[in-house]
């Protein structure tokens, strides 16, 4: 009952101060268990790490109870099990503040590793390194899992669900020893749903398609999806202002593909400031100028609606500007600077000015705007 896992550690506790047993004692009472228990292969099931703490807990001088598992038990175990109790000697020598003990354990250990994932207990490696928590010390585990294809253990295992310090660890590991390895970053990210890295990842790879000249359209396509899931794992995170860039983004490159299908020579990714300005001043669809200025970030549309709208004779861009847009006093006074800037303007530019200036609310702006364009007295 003393070493039974649904006995209570308040039980363990009585029955050692009624007993008034000596850590020797308790040492080797436990040992025996253990001798009972490594010999079969499924020692790790029959004695969990957890269960073990809650036994060594009741040593005083743990230090006894890890140098008879390191001397004893050690050379006679089977070799799937030499983890098992390299675990438990680890921790006593750890609790029992043996610096020179908890070395032994880890030089031993990292000896023997190479061998144990060569014979294919990769599973108890990867145990190791989760319930020792020594992750600096025993990163070499990572490359020996990896290395044998088997690093799904590590996703897998429920440690890392549970402890978020894992998951940063094993994300570290990937970046900095495997960083073009994004098939096994994402299934971790994908496993612990964390949104912000697996964001990351698509941004990554929609920017790396986006840059890609020679893009087919069915390249071009897998770039939105990139894109746009990118955007709903930065909407998961809460990182808002990413969500709307890639959502930008998305938007440019499926405009991107409408020209090519058109048999277009346009070209509207990567463009410079300047092409962007070239692009805007020229493009007589305001939907298409829209997308472009959203994705450049340019949010003065004033210059680009009065040349469509006035000089090119163009209103619909100016009723399509108004539809996604609060025409304010800004935009009027911007009108007027672009008015004042123009050469004479011919009847059916003054015209349009003056439609797209019977908008403004203002009154008092509305019959400054007029008066400083000498416009008709018919609008004061």
């Amino acid at each position: 009952a003393v070493v039974s896992t649904q006995s209570g550690h308040y039980c363990r506790e009585q029955y050692v101060a009624f007993r008034n047993l000596s850590s020797s004692d308790i040492s080797s009472f436990i040992v025996k268990i253990l001798k009972k228990w490594m010999v079969t292969p499924t020692f790790a099931k029959d004695l969990p790490f957890s269960e073990f703490k809650k036994l060594a807990d009741l040593v005083s001088d743990v230090n006894i109870l890890a140098s008879v598992i390191w001397d004893d038990l050690l050379p006679k175990s089977l070799l799937e099990n030499i983890l098992r109790l390299l675990l438990f000697a680890h921790y006593c020598y750890t609790r029992g503040h043996c610096s020179d003990g908890r070395l032994k354990v880890l030089e031993f250990c990292k000896a023997k590793a190479p061998k144990l994932a060569q014979a294919g207990f990769c599973q108890q490696l990867v145990d190791l390194f989760f319930e020792a928590e020594q992750f600096s010390d025993m990163m070499y585990i990572c490359d020996l899992v990896y290395n044998h294809n088997k690093f799904a253990l590590f996703i897998q295992h429920p440690h890392a669900s549970k402890k978020p310090h894992f998951q940063c660890a094993l994300l570290a590991y990937l970046q900095q020893q495997h960083p073009d390895d994004e098939l096994n970053r994402e299934s971790l990210c994908m496993e612990f749903n964390r949104h912000l890295e697996i964001a990351k990842i698509y941004l990554r790879r929609a920017q790396v398609m986006a840059a890609d000249k020679s893009s087919s359209i069915e390249r071009m396509e897998e770039c939105v999806k990139r894109y746009s899931k990118a955007a709903r794992h930065y909407k998961l995170d809460q990182a808002f202002e990413k969500q709307i860039e890639c959502t930008k983004q998305a938007r440019l490159v499926s405009l991107q593909i409408v020209y090519k299908r058109q048999l277009s020579n346009m070209n509207i990714l990567n463009l410079s400031s300047d092409q962007v300005r070239n692009f805007l001043t020229k493009n007589p669809n305001f939907h298409e100028s829209y997308v472009v200025a959203a994705a450049y970030n340019v949010t003065d549309l004033t210059p680009f609606v009065f040349r469509m709208a006035i000089i090119e004779e163009n209103m619909d861009y100016f009723e399509d500007y108004r539809a996604l847009h609060f025409i304010d006093s800004n935009f009027f006074e911007g009108i007027c600077v672009h008015a004042q800037k123009a050469r004479r303007l011919d009847e059916i530019a003054t015209r349009n000015l003056i439609a797209i200036l019977s908008h403004c609310k203002n009154n008092r702006l509305r019959r400054s705007i007029a008066q400083k364009l000498s416009l008709p007295s018919n609008l004061i």
